[in-house]
């Protein structure tokens, strides 16, 4: 019996420590991700995005639809401050691993108008935009900055990882439930009912 218990006492550590390990390499890698995304490298952000979602939307249309977010003529739009909130843990499903991250990030859109707007047609845009803004991501979670016009929105969201060996070579994946229809066709469903 007091074998046992030592050799349980030796394991644990051990075990948390690999844990802790992937735990920390995973965050590192979806940290990288994020900085690819505010960056606008959005060829190299490919690199870390879940493969099996290129089968349903080519990469090279998923790099578009990121240009023509951050470069469109309309707005400005940013992503702002991501922090990750929690690493889940990591399992075993069907050969690969699988973890959620859960993550806060601000999102700051400035529209641009062609002409200048009077104040009353100023005013009634920013209130039309506040409102969906706050009916989409909660009232609590949107702010206009008046003096630069620029809508900020708080929002959390999870995202799906996937590593063949579960330490390193982590890609990701947004978990939404606009996507749910693609994201059932390639993740688990453990995963994806996480949403």
């Amino acid at each position: 019996m007091k074998k046992v218990l030592f050799t349980l006492l030796l394991i644990i550590p051990i075990f948390n420590s690999y844990s802790q390990n992937t735990s920390n390499q995973l965050k590192k890698e979806f940290n990288s991700y994020m900085e690819l995304c505010m960056n606008e490298d959005f060829e190299k952000l490919m690199d870390y995005v879940i493969d099996d979602f290129f089968t349903y939307i080519p990469k090279d249309q998923l790099i578009a639809v990121f240009k023509n977010i951050y470069n469109n003529p309309s707005m400005k739009f940013k992503l702002l401050n991501p922090k990750v909130l929690n690493v889940g843990e990591s399992n075993l499903i069907e050969e690969k691993h699988y973890a959620i991250i859960e993550y806060s990030v601000t999102i700051s859109i400035l529209f641009i108008q062609e002409s200048p707007l009077s104040p009353e047609e100023l005013e009634t845009f920013n209130a039309t935009m506040l409102s969906t803004f706050r009916t989409q991501y909660g009232a609590d979670n949107v702010k206009l900055d008046t003096k630069t016009q620029t809508f900020l929105i708080n929002t959390q969201q999870k995202v799906a990882c996937k590593s063949d060996n579960g330490n390193d070579h982590w890609k990701f994946i947004t978990l939404e439930k606009n996507t749910l229809q693609i994201l059932n066709k390639f993740l688990p469903e453990s995963i994806v009912k996480q949403i």
